[in-house]
């Protein structure tokens, strides 16, 4: 071997050993991630936000007269300075489909100007209703959809994507695949 392919093997060589430094960082990376979103890694704060969407969900807001039948919810993640930040979504439309029917646009913040210096979007949450439409003539009785709709499911986009069922109190981990994993409301908030 001479000089020429000695230096073409050595850097052969280097090229193999930062492929796979890089793999083995991205695997690193990505293995982080998966544990921080399915270690349920949810810092209190935004757990104390959940349970208040939950409550805003059951009462009356916007065309929901009698509360149940809106979803609330929010998103969380960390500033520019490394600060938690919380951003609670505005009320969702009233919804007497049931089923699967209520909807909640997640970004539309009560506070948007808290987002100014977002650096990192965590995860979000969002509250499936509890209300229950009674049965009358000519229309039957319903509920909600409790676990991930196929709808949430197909738009799963952060780290860490929840839905609480009012109804069932449980919460859901979902991702693109479907629900990833899920506990009792009680559970999760110990």
């Amino acid at each position: 071997m001479d000089y020429e392919e000695a230096k073409a093997t050595k850097g052969e060589t280097m090229i193999r050993i930062l492929r796979l430094l890089t793999i083995a960082v991205v695997i690193q990376i990505w293995t982080g991630a998966v544990i921080y979103a399915h270690g349920q890694t949810v810092p209190t704060e935004v757990k104390q936000a959940m349970i208040a969407s939950i409550s805003a969900s059951n009462r009356p807001a916007g065309g929901d007269t009698k509360g149940g039948f809106h979803e609330e919810g929010g998103m969380w993640g960390v500033t520019t300075d490394g600060k938690l930040v919380i951003l609670a979504s505005k009320s969702g439309p009233a919804s007497v489909k049931c089923g699967d029917g209520a909807h909640l646009l997640i970004g539309d913040f009560v506070q948007p100007e808290l987002s100014a210096n977002l650096a990192t979007i965590l995860g979000e949450w969002h509250v499936h209703p509890g209300g229950i439409r009674e049965a009358t003539t000519g229309a039957p009785g319903c509920v909600f959809v409790q676990p991930p709709s196929a709808a949430d499911i197909r738009e799963a986009a952060c780290p860490i994507n929840i839905v609480i069922g009012a109804s069932d109190k449980t919460v859901y981990f979902y991702g693109l695949t479907g629900t990833t994993s899920k506990t009792k409301l009680k559970e999760f908030l110990r």
